[in-house]
């Protein structure tokens, strides 16, 4: 049986493809200030109770980058 090349309206849009988790950390930084790595956080743990795992990464990735750039001296 042939396999159906996958429909573009079939797969699944995450936050990767629209979005870069730099800018995304960047923007965290002027929207939530000093409270930015908990928002991130937060946003990934509920990209994760509600099963989007790709979603979860991204959020994950710009958690990471917020809190190496707290850990560093401006």
């Amino acid at each position: 049986m042939a396999r159906q090349k996958p429909d573009a309206l079939d797969t699944e849009l995450t936050l990767w493809d629209l979005a870069d988790p730099e800018e995304a950390a960047a923007a965290a930084r002027d929207l939530y200030g000093p409270a930015a790595a908990t928002a991130a956080a937060s946003a990934a743990f509920t990209a994760r109770y509600a099963g989007r795992e790709a979603d979860f990464r991204f959020w994950f990735e710009v958690f990471v980058k917020l809190s190496a750039d707290h850990g560093r001296i401006s």
